[in-house]
């Protein structure tokens, strides 16, 4: 038993459910915030949240728009996470361009993945073979982000309403990608049947990019349609092409496939081709 558990730790890291960003006082100034949800869908520390709500509360000359974005498998909050600092950089990319807009970035944070085997990961390289290694965590890490959803992202989105439906906040675009998407689909369908069972609009869209959920989460939402003229409330964008939810996502559930030539570079999200943005 002891051989066993050294040869584990050997070749797998651990990696912990924790918190990796802890707000002070200027954290309510500031225009990028991270809320954090533990394996249990919890909160880790209400004291982001408040923090995100004191800024959004804040009187500027234009009400605040909040863009949201949750990760997915493999990912987490740590500030050297790839999502993490990719999401920073977009964020400030679009405060640039669109100074006169009161833009505020949210990075929704939970722990998408348990280990990581031999402290490798390939999964950015086409030829990559070290990230399979860890497949079985889809499993746990599938039912965890519909837990994160269900439970302490879908209080806070009832939150984000509220403040919306006072005219604090203009809206709230919501994306997920991955397993980020099953946690945003899982936070938000019921929201989005209720809008569309009262005939109302909802300011907010929910975004889901290549996400690892079967068609049988969406219901009901695949039995509804929006009223004339309603605004969209979700947009699925789901690449063909993409192996890892196409074909390897296919294992949790024999036949029953997510909508829609490496482990992971068709499943990524990037503005540049294969992450080469010097490339036509």
């Amino acid at each position: 038993m002891l051989l066993t558990l050294v040869l584990i730790s050997t070749f797998v890291t651990p990696i912990p459910d924790q918190q990796y960003h802890f707000p002070d006082e200027n954290t309510a100034n500031s225009n990028f915030h991270v809320v954090e949800f533990s394996d249990e869908g919890q909160p880790h520390d209400l004291k982001q949240q408040q923090a995100l709500f004191d800024r959004i509360k804040k009187p500027d000359s234009a009400t605040a728009e909040l863009i949201i974005f949750v990760h997915g498998w493999h990912q987490n909050a740590a500030p050297t996470d790839s999502n993490f600092v990719a999401f920073q950089t977009y964020i400030k990319e679009l405060q640039q361009v669109a100074p006169q807009r009161n833009l505020i970035g949210l990075y929704l944070g939970w722990r998408g993945d348990k280990y990581d085997p031999l402290w490798l990961d390939e999964s950015y390289k086409a030829e990559g073979w070290i990230e399979p290694l860890d497949f079985p965590t889809i499993f746990q890490r599938k039912r965890v982000s519909r837990l994160v959803g269900e439970q302490g992202v879908s209080q806070l989105l009832d939150k984000l309403d509220a403040v919306v439906e006072l005219g604090q906040l203009k809206r709230y675009i919501f994306i997920g990608h991955s397993l980020g998407g099953s946690v945003a689909l899982h936070s938000s369908k019921v929201r989005v049947k209720k809008a569309i069972d009262l005939g109302k609009d909802n300011p907010n869209l929910y975004l889901l990019l290549n996400t690892a959920v079967t068609a049988k989460e969406y219901k009901p939402l695949d039995t509804l349609l929006s009223v004339d003229r309603q605004k969209p409330s979700m947009v699925v964008l789901q690449s063909k092409g993409d192996f890892a939810v196409k074909e390897a996502f296919n294992f949790l559930k024999d036949g029953e496939q997510a909508v829609g030539n490496s482990w992971a570079i068709t499943h990524d999200i990037d503005k540049c081709p294969r992450g080469n943005c010097e490339t036509p």
